[in-house]
């Protein structure tokens, strides 16, 4: 935890200010940095609900996931659009197999925006989750007539296809989705989840590699990357992401 000194050490900025100043320091790839200042800003005004969606967006990267969703429901009462907000819950609870929480508290959004196409899409990765494809194949088939180039709506249908043992139609719907968002991160790593089922390690990597360049946060990314290595017999590699993973989460193993 970080000490009340720590967190008031400000010189009495603003939490607008403070808020400015992490976003800088996130773009410069200073977490921990970022993190102070939007726990600082949120002490000098708790009602700072971008504060807290930022900060929600920082636990999530490092997959905080019950912190993230604290935030996010936060962000949402302050004021940040329940559009905006909730397929942001939806993925902390979808990442905690809290399937279904997003069905029961995340309704079906009533507009036609990317974004409700967005929580269609997940809405169905929860009824996949509850071993309900039939409601899953029609949840997406509404999100893809809001939304037809929607990359979480390809990344669901590619879990449908799992689901139907589809591999090869997974793959299509995957790399699809990595056409329309190449730094989609869930499809990197669903996409490398399968290629090291499949037997392409160095492939897999590639896939999980890419992830790390985008968030250097992912832990479980470095974890996979250590079991891959540890299968290859590269044990000093396998120690240096342990390492890193620890470095972010250090209650990850």
């Amino acid at each position: 935890m970080l000490s009340a000194g720590l967190l008031t050490a400000c010189g009495g900025e603003d939490s607008a200010t403070l808020v400015k100043e992490a976003k800088t320091k996130l773009a410069a790839g200073e977490f921990k940095a970022a993190m102070i200042q939007l726990k600082n800003a949120i002490e000098q005004d708790e009602k700072n609900a971008e504060a807290r969606f930022e900060l929600g967006q920082l636990y999530l990267t490092q997959l905080d996931l019950a912190s993230a969703e604290k935030e996010f429901r936060r962000a949402r009462d302050g004021g940040i659009p329940a559009s905006t907000v909730n397929p942001l819950i939806a993925r902390t609870l979808l990442m905690q197999q809290d399937y279904q929480r997003v069905l029961d508290e995340l309704p079906v959004p009533d507009d036609a925006s990317p974004n409700a196409a967005t929580l269609l899409a997940l809405r169905a990765s929860a009824e996949l989750g509850l071993r309900r494809p039939d409601d899953a194949r029609k949840t997406l088939q509404h999100a893809q007539q809001i939304a037809p180039d929607s990359a979480q709506v390809h990344l669901t249908l590619a879990q449908l296809a799992l689901a139907d043992k589809n591999l090869a139609q997974a793959t299509l719907e995957i790399n699809q989705a990595l056409r329309l968002d190449p730094g989609f991160q869930d499809a990197l790593i669903l996409k490398g989840n399968l290629l090291r089922a499949s037997g392409k390690p160095d492939e897999a990597t590639a896939a999980y590699r890419e992830v790390i360049r985008l968030n250097p946060q992912n832990s479980d990314t470095r974890l996979a990357l250590a079991g891959m290595a540890i299968n290859q017999n590269r044990l000093a590699d396998a120690r240096k992401e342990v390492d890193a993973a620890l470095k972010v989460t250090p209650n990850s193993l």
